[in-house]
């Protein structure tokens, strides 16, 4: 579903209209094949990843039969139909050669581009049994002519050993791929393999990552986020009484070693055993499903937010959940701009006293600042026993994987549509304060389809009624102040101004600046925004703090489709 282009209309005026926070206003039920169905070990939905029109789900125990290529795993990829918006089953993705047991499809990501896919199989046992588990993971890339996915190849580690489970999870950047080995070392703590693609096409193994983690037996890599320059892994212990961090690796640039950076904990709270991690631009969410703050195994989830002039990653809000009941709150996140998910692992209601519960919870953030929290979809039926394992954020749409073990149809995964999602990953965050004492925003609204055109920057928290216009660069670099101004600009390469479509914000701080996809202002000229490219954008206004002078919001990053 995508916002109507009428609705940006008015953004050339010199007032910004009001924009209507995101809200769930379609469901669809994103189902198996019917020959899957009564079949919970397949484990259809384990994980879930969407970019533009394209969905992947994936089912590592298919097939559940007893030949050669039992549970050795399999990807459907789902496309959406851009005039009814309804998702329908594109094609299969499975390995050349599918190997029983593999459990192919345990780790799953996909580029932003969506025609790259990187798929884990960390049972895959190819060598006999003394490399038993070492695993496998797969690059999958779709030709733009004919749509179809195909293997480009299979990676494996160059020190592989037995029960390292190397795919447990698995990122995928351009030409930058991370794979988790949480068992893998001398000590089984674990090692992230870093791999580059070369200019012949090939992935090289290029990096290995470790992290000095504290507690008996802590294990690194068992949940992956990448995005930008910056590598998030989440950790854990076998022991209950220990805690472990999620651990931050960061870049100079693609193509350059990660070096560590920071631990993320939660407060001086303990995180559990297993964190899911999670990164959109310099936001990080962190669930701990196995927190214990009132209840045990209630669980919690953390925002952490960078801070471009310390250099440091702070603790802003941490988020409880709305049913005191829910059990395992934070199994699964995921940050996308401002819209997050949360999955709880399950709620048992096998007590009929027991009123259901929710089954995975939405958060939206709001223009003024802070989160808003919902329920996402129906409640679990009543004397069910119901997990949430698995979450995504997509483009103007969000995915919830729900298991019922005492249903006849045990597994299902819904698409809720979104209204006015935000869009844009956010950095150079947060800007300078002005002298209406805020930090200013900035979010796309509408759509990043460059054949819909019907884009538009919204800058709010700015002093009510500042005048002011919109820039934007090919990329972002590292924030210099310029002459005049105390904002930070963090545009990088040939910076345009959108000077002859100047606002002036309403009273709430408010200013909305059309984009014509057709016509990207660069210096030279006006250029049109192709698909899968990103343009950066920053809005400079004029301000009073305590003379005149001028600042800047914070960056928002938009990847077209």
């Amino acid at each position: 579903m995508r916002l109507s282009a009428f609705a940006l209309l008015s953004a050339a005026t010199s007032t910004a209209p009001a924009i209507a926070v995101p809200q769930v206003v379609d469901e669809q039920r994103v189902d198996q094949p019917t020959s899957w169905h009564l079949h919970a070990q397949i484990q259809y939905g384990y994980k879930l990843a969407s970019h533009g029109d394209t969905f992947l789900v994936t089912t590592p125990g298919y097939p559940r039969t007893s030949g050669p290529q039992a549970q050795s795993g399999i990807v459907l990829c789902f496309e959406r139909d851009p005039a009814s918006g309804e998702w329908a089953l594109d094609q299969e993705i499975r390995p050349i050669t599918p190997r029983r047991n593999s459990l192919f499809g345990i780790g799953l990501d996909l580029d932003p581009s969506g025609n790259r896919a990187i798929v884990g199989a960390p049972y895959e046992s190819i060598y006999g049994p003394t490399l038993n588990f070492a695993g496998a993971a797969y690059v999958f890339d779709r030709d733009p002519a004919t749509g179809v996915w195909s293997e480009s190849q299979r990676l494996e580690a160059s020190n592989l050993s037995k029960d390292d489970y190397f795919g447990y999870d698995v990122v995928l950047r351009g030409d930058t791929a991370v794979v988790a080995a949480p068992l893998a070392g001398a000590t089984q703590n674990g090692i992230l393999y870093v791999f580059e693609r070369n200019a012949s096409g090939v992935w090289i193994e290029q990096q290995l990552l470790t992290a000095a983690l504290p507690g008996p037996w802590p294990v690194l890599g068992e949940n992956l986020s990448f995005d930008g320059d910056v590598l998030v892994a989440g950790s854990g212990t076998f022991v209950s009484s220990a805690a472990t961090p999620a651990v931050v690796f960061r870049r100079a640039g693609p193509g350059t070693p990660f070096q560590y950076e920071q631990d993320l904990f939660g407060g001086n709270l303990p995180f559990y055993l297993p964190l899911d991690v999670s990164i959109s631009g310099d936001r990080v969410l962190v669930g701990s499903r196995e927190q214990v703050d009132v209840l045990p195994g209630e669980g919690r989830v953390y925002l952490h937010e960078f801070d471009g002039g310390t250099g440091q990653w702070t603790l802003s809000q941490t988020f409880s959940p709305l049913d005191p009941i829910t059990e395992h709150f934070g199994f699964s996140v995921d940050l996308r701009g401002g819209v997050a998910l949360i999955g709880n692992y399950y709620h048992d209601s096998d007590n009929p006293t027991q009123a259901p519960g929710p089954l995975t919870q939405v958060l939206f953030e709001q223009p003024a600042g802070g989160w808003t929290m919902e329920v996402l979809g129906d409640p679990a039926p009543a004397g069910t026993r119901w997990f949430a394992s698995e979450t995504a954020v997509g483009d103007a749409t969000v995915f919830a994987h729900r298991g019922f073990t005492s249903l006849p149809d045990p597994s299902d995964v819904n698409a809720f549509s979104l209204a006015s999602a935000p869009i844009g990953v956010p950095s150079c965050a947060p800007a300078t304060p002005n002298s209406a004492g805020l930090q200013a925003r900035l979010v796309g609204r509408g759509t990043a389809d460059v054949d819909a055109n019907a884009l538009a920057l919204e800058a709010t928290a700015l002093p009510p009624f500042s005048t002011g216009f919109l820039l934007v660069g090919p990329q972002q670099q590292t924030g210099t102040v310029p002459p005049g101004s105390q904002g930070v600009l963090c545009l990088g390469g040939a910076i345009g101004r959108y000077s002859n479509q100047a606002q002036t914000a309403d009273g709430s701080g408010r200013a909305l600046v059309a984009i014509d996809t057709l016509a990207i202002q660069q210096p030279t000229g006006a250029i049109a925004a192709m698909a899968g490219q990103s343009w950066s954008f920053q809005y400079w206004y004029r301000d009073a703090n305590p003379t005149v002078t001028s600042n800047l919001t914070e960056v928002s990053t938009v990847t077209f489709r």
